[in-house]
């Protein structure tokens, strides 16, 4: 690396003008640096001076009381870095044979359809449908219904909801009682001819 040492701006601007050589020098094309030293003694600058600080002049001073430095020139060693290669994949060969599906259908006779229909009868023969519905609509599928609701609730910030069992039920009773009231297509509304729903 390159190195001069300059104490004015005069003869820093001489050098550049008339003796610098960009390609001579080591690193051609590349970035040169001027760095302003501070002087060498403090006292030649300091802020106690015999100047009156309210009269301010027009002039700029040409030179600073430091010296200058010009660094130029490249680094002569390369870094190269390796890449680690990622090892490949390999991919699975799939090989397709043609052969004939078998299928074991187990054919159901009519009296083993009769005999479970026999069963179901005797199962509910004597309950009400309340009963009935509650066979099939237990109370853990109800938990996990009322479970998953609050899950959702919570989800989507709304975490003073709650819900229980009962709660459950009672809504549950109210939409099959009152029956599920859809309402027409929206195609229906453009059309002129009366639609009869029943409610």
């Amino acid at each position: 690396m390159s190195r001069r040492k300059f104490s004015t701006l005069r003869e820093l601007e001489e050098y550049w003008d008339n003796d610098l050589d960009l390609t001579d020098d080591d690193d051609p094309g590349g970035t040169i640096d001027i760095v302003e030293l501070p002087p060498d003694r403090a006292d030649d600058v300091s802020d106690l001076e015999d100047i009156d600080d309210n009269i301010l002049e027009d002039t700029i001073p040409n030179d600073v009381p430091g010296s200058l430095e010009i660094h130029g020139g490249r680094c002569n060693e390369e870094v190269t870095v390796q890449r680690k290669k990622k090892p490949k994949k390999e991919k699975p060969i799939s090989r397709w044979k043609r052969e004939r599906a078998s299928f074991n259908i187990s054919s159901q006779g009519e009296e083993d359809c009769e005999q479970r229909r026999m069963t179901m009868i005797e199962r509910v023969k004597d309950k009400r449908p309340v009963e009935i519905f509650e066979m099939f609509f237990t109370d853990d599928l109800v938990n996990h219904i009322v479970h998953q609701s609050v899950s959702y609730a919570t989800q989507n910030n709304r975490h003073q909801f709650t819900l229980s069992s009962d709660c459950f039920k009672k809504i549950l009773g109210f939409l099959l009682l009152t029956g599920y009231h859809s309402l027409p297509k929206n195609s229906y509304f453009r059309n002129s001819d009366p639609l009869f729903i029943q409610i």
